[in-house]
């Protein structure tokens, strides 16, 4: 704390960061490959400070289908069990980058809200890492939330070879927005800020994924290209408010998102 950032373990240490002047940091995973075969390793890490968790990412974990397998072959045994214990946790399930059957049976099977944090309607751009309608709703009924993401593949619609700009970006939040209500639908950048590691991180991220993005605009993962046209740095982030206002929202539902 005295470094100016703390660790949330609460969604009130998040409000109290702010009232402080500090940053708070939200632990979360992208996958389930770290809980090998043993469930009992969730506590572990929600003692640590775990508070979000994706069963995972674009490939087969022990937890279930990633949204990248061709087989799509739903929750396993031991996922049906993480479900549970992450309601008893409460630890926050992000549906992200999981598979579509797996998601649905998380969605049969949760007691709590549950998130897609950063992931864009199937309706507008039809890659295997968008959402159809019908999970966009699901997740709304339990309560969740869905963050529309400025990613750049995420916004690259098949006939596009020019890099997306913040326009397609709003288009997605328009259609989440308006198929879910303005109580249902966040921000979720995915910017990662140049921070990936060189070598290969890509064994789960297949060219099928992004390969167009890569020909027509930009392949280096720490590319501000991989973000679209005017939403590729969080500095941006007033500029962006005000183009959702351009866009016919409130100030309140500019606040709320």
């Amino acid at each position: 704390d005295d470094e100016g950032v703390r660790i949330a373990f609460t969604a009130d240490d998040i409000v109290a960061a702010k009232d402080q002047g500090q940053a708070a940091i939200v632990l979360s995973s992208q996958g389930g490959d770290f809980l090998g075969q043993n469930i009992h390793r969730l506590k572990v890490f929600h003692r640590l400070g775990l508070r979000m968790m994706i069963p995972a990412y674009n490939a087969r974990s022990p937890l279930g289908d990633g949204c990248l397998e061709a087989a799509n072959s739903g929750l396993s045994a031991l996922g049906r069990t993480w479900v549970e214990e992450c309601n008893r946790l409460g630890v926050l399930i992000d549906l992200t980058h999981t598979g579509e059957r797996t998601t649905l049976e998380i969605l049969d099977r949760t007691e709590m809200p549950v998130v897609f944090s950063h992931s864009n309607p199937k309706a507008l751009v039809d890659t295997p890492r968008a959402i159809t309608d019908e999970q966009i709703a699901r997740c709304a009924a339990t309560g969740g939330l869905i963050g529309v993401t400025n990613w750049g593949p995420l916004n690259f619609s098949a006939e596009m070879t020019a890099r997306p700009t913040l326009e397609h970006f709003l288009d997605a939040l328009d259609y989440t927005i308006d198929k879910v209500g303005i109580d249902h639908v966040g921000i979720g950048t995915d910017m990662s800020h140049g921070t990936y590691p060189d070598g290969d991180l890509v064994r789960n991220r297949p060219a099928a994924a992004t390969g167009r993005y890569a020909k027509h605009v930009e392949g280096n993962l720490r590319s501000r290209q991989r973000h679209v046209v005017g939403f590729d740095d969080y500095g941006q982030l007033l500029d962006v408010a005000e183009a959702m206002k351009k866009r016919g929202l409130s100030e309140a539902d500019v606040k709320k998102v």
